[in-house]
């Protein structure tokens, strides 16, 4: 059994086990007088291997998260950085979180 704290100022929303046997959780963090999207990969001890943080100059919330076929995470969440009142924000990354594409709505 353990538990772990990850940074100040942060929302975790999801989280899902991995493939390999690790967690991959998204929530938001305060950067900049703003909140980001963030993804956090951590090991099946609660350890984080690594961590990224999507977002503009406004607030972006990451809400969910998957692992998708090819071993990377398809993240959904809300951002008003992109559109005027807010949007739909849609990030899929590789394995170790670069992003391959992002898209709002």
């Amino acid at each position: 059994m353990w538990s772990n704290t990850f940074g100040s100022y942060s929302v975790g929303e999801s989280v899902r086990v991995t493939s390999d046997g690790g967690f991959i959780t998204v929530g938001s963090v305060s950067t900049n007088n703003s909140l980001d999207a963030a993804l956090m990969k951590t090991d099946q001890y609660g350890n984080e291997i690594w961590s990224k943080t999507f977002g503009g100059n406004s607030q972006d919330y990451a809400k969910s998260v998957e692992e998708t076929f090819d071993g990377g995470f398809i993240i959904a969440g809300i951002t008003s950085s992109y559109e005027e009142g807010g949007g739909t924000y849609l990030i899929k990354t590789d394995e170790i979180g670069r992003v391959q594409f992002p898209m709002s709505r």
